[in-house]
């Protein structure tokens, strides 16, 4: 706290004196011959009040001498070595308010060094809960957002995967009311953006198969009825089912189906359907690499197809979520094929799913 003093605890003991003819003194300030009456203060002679003014300390808001400010005549404030003329003056060279703009005297700090004057204004700069609006001291950030404990914990959206859906459907997904909006719930709708990636592949990447694929929209309880198990982190599956010749290896019949959730918005439909037709151009280019052994192969090969097209697309940012799926083999594969693209390009990926497939390929001859 300032400490308030008279002007004379200063030291300010004037000695009003009478300068003499035979003797006469000068100020110490402006200079002049002092006749008659003078002030000496701390050992200086000074001729006029004004000249005291300009050895006195100055205020160090207004910057006029302690005894000429806006305060009472005669008193001052000091603090952390400051002189003040006047309470106002003091105040004003107090920090301010994060919030109010108010002088803080004491007050609250946070953790960035920002001073409050009271609770009320801290607790208005806190970051507010994405979903319930209130003021928060701790709080769980998902995707840039940031939310309570308590809403943090409630039901993800399957579109934005953030807290708050709103809506269950009945397979017990959950999806957010904006994201519902926009979500594939119709099997023509679903149909003609398949179409529309299969073509944008084939002139992109130029990898097709001349495969006649059926298309169906499911909910999760039907893709995992066909997966063959509970699927948490797939919202897609390719099927493929084929009877060949012994002996000449010519295929006498083949069923090619592709299954993909309904509700997933248009982008993420995009990249679901790229992913599954990369495991048809696998399957007919590089049938060999197949099953457990090459499961890193296969899917990785799938996710980096996906993720140029959505490059193409101009989605790229749901390739990030590919370094994120539960799965680590699918990590881990789509790891290796941005390895070999960064080497090699396209080529260096081809010649890598060429190569695996000759050598299983040899193998199998072996036996």
């Amino acid at each position: 706290m300032p400490r308030r003093i008279l002007l004379s605890a200063l030291c300010l003991a004037f000695l009003f004196s009478v300068s003499s003819a035979e003797d006469p003194l000068r100020c110490f300030v402006c200079g002049k011959k002092i006749k008659g009456a003078y002030i000496e203060y701390e050992g200086k002679i000074v001729c006029t009040q004004a000249c005291l003014g300009a050895l006195l300390p100055k205020c160090g808001t207004c910057g006029q001498p302690v005894s000429a400010g806006k305060g009472l005549k005669g008193e001052y404030l000091k603090h952390n070595g400051r002189y003040y003329c006047s309470q106002e003056c003091f105040e004003q060279s107090l920090p301010k308010c994060g919030t109010c703009g108010k002088p803080v005297k004491g007050g609250l700090k946070d953790q960035e060094g920002k001073l409050y004057c009271c609770r009320d204004c801290y607790r208005q700069s806190l970051p507010k809960c994405a979903i319930c609006g209130q003021p928060m001291e701790a709080w769980t950030e998902i995707a840039d957002h940031r939310y309570c404990q308590a809403c943090a914990k409630l039901p993800r959206c399957l579109g934005c995967q953030l807290p708050g859906a709103e809506v269950e459907l009945d397979d017990g997904r959950t999806i957010c009311k904006k994201c519902l909006e926009g979500a594939v719930v119709d099997q023509a709708e679903a149909q003609r953006i398949f179409d529309q990636v299969r073509k944008d592949m084939a002139d992109r990447l130029k990898l097709k198969t001349e495969h006649e694929i059926g298309l169906k929209l499911v909910d999760a309880r039907e893709l995992s009825g066909v997966v063959g198990h509970r699927t948490m982190h797939e919202n897609g599956y390719y099927h493929y089912k084929g009877t060949v010749e012994q002996g000449s290896g010519r295929v006498l019949s083949a069923e090619y189906r592709i299954y993909v959730l309904s509700h997933l918005s248009p982008e993420r439909l995009r990249d679901v359907a790229a992913h599954e037709l990369a495991h048809d151009i696998n399957q007919a280019r590089y049938p060999n690499v197949a099953g457990a052994k090459h499961k890193q192969a296969v899917e990785g090969f799938a996710q980096y197809l996906s993720a140029v097209m959505n490059k193409h697309w101009g989605q790229e940012a749901l390739n990030t979520d590919k370094l994120n799926v539960v799965d680590p083999d699918y990590v881990k594969g789509f790891q290796k094929f941005l390895e070999l693209d960064r080497d090699g390009g396209m080529k260096a990926v081809l010649d890598h799913m060429a190569k695996l497939n000759s050598a299983d390929a040899r193998s199998k001859n072996r036996r």
